[in-house]
């Protein structure tokens, strides 16, 4: 399966990140990808990082996401789309799984919030897979994946041959300039990202904005824990890899004695 991740500016102008988004899922669709996933928060942008985000209406919310559902029936390809949205009149974040016939099959919710996010979001409380060509999907954003590996493995344990990992770490104001994957001096994200592949046995996909300090590069991690390709740090483009499901064999996750954590 050809999977993209779009590193996209961070952008709290809402038109230029949704003319970015179809420019990023048009480039998937000519490299014939059959899904793409953006960063956290993508719309309006991720609330909480220094950056000011102007309040939005959830009837806006409604309209740019229907917005991004008209251009994944367009470029006929099924969109991750992680946004900003309101659930009971609670604001929340969460990634919707776009069809590519523009529909949406569902979403996931962000459940497990930093603590600093506590004051700013909602948590979620449900967790769902998706299939793309027969093929099992999951998704864990942000902190998630990063600080509770319950989320990716609920997935795994499931069947989901990859977990797409939308996130947001880093700043365009001030921090470090990884000069390789799994850099000392770096924060652990990325060690994170490949012990959640390795430890279920999947495929990690995961996505960040293209910050100029960028704690984390957008990559795509094999069963294996290897890095199967990354983007370089910083650079505003679309990741485009062909995933040989067949590696992600979740034996690893399917072999953990849940029973014993009762």
């Amino acid at each position: 399966m050809i999977i993209s991740l779009a590193s996209v500016p961070f952008m709290t102008d809402i038109d230029l990140m949704l003319n970015q988004i179809e420019k990023s899922i048009r480039k998937a669709s000519e490299e014939s990808s059959r899904i793409i996933c953006f960063p956290e928060a993508c719309i309006p942008g991720m609330r909480g990082v220094g950056i000011d985000i102007s309040d939005i209406s959830e009837n806006d919310l409604i309209s740019h996401l229907n917005t991004v559902c008209k251009i994944a029936e367009k470029y006929k390809i099924n969109v991750i789309m992680p946004m900003e949205y309101y659930f009971n009149a609670k604001r929340m974040i969460a990634a919707f799984f776009i069809g590519d016939d523009g529909e949406i099959k569902g979403k996931q919710t962000k459940n497990q919030l930093d603590p600093a996010e506590d004051v700013i979001y909602s948590a979620g409380s449900e967790r769902e897979l998706f299939v793309v060509d027969g093929v099992k999907i999951g998704v864990a954003i942000c902190h998630e994946g990063f600080r509770y590996p319950e989320t990716v493995r609920w997935a795994a344990r499931r069947g989901a041959k990859i977990v797409f990992h939308p996130f947001c770490a880093g700043s365009d104001e001030r921090g470090i300039n990884p000069t390789c994957w799994l850099d000392p001096n770096a924060p652990y994200y990325e060690k994170a990202i490949m012990c959640r592949s390795i430890e279920n046995s999947i495929f990690m996909a995961s996505v960040n904005y293209a910050f100029r300090y960028q704690d984390a590069a957008t990559c795509i991690v094999d069963p294996d824990g290897k890095l199967a390709e990354r983007l370089p740090y910083g650079v505003n483009d679309v990741l485009t890899y062909d995933v040989d499901v067949s590696k992600a064999t979740n034996q690893l996750a399917q072999r953990c004695r849940i029973d014993l954590y009762d």
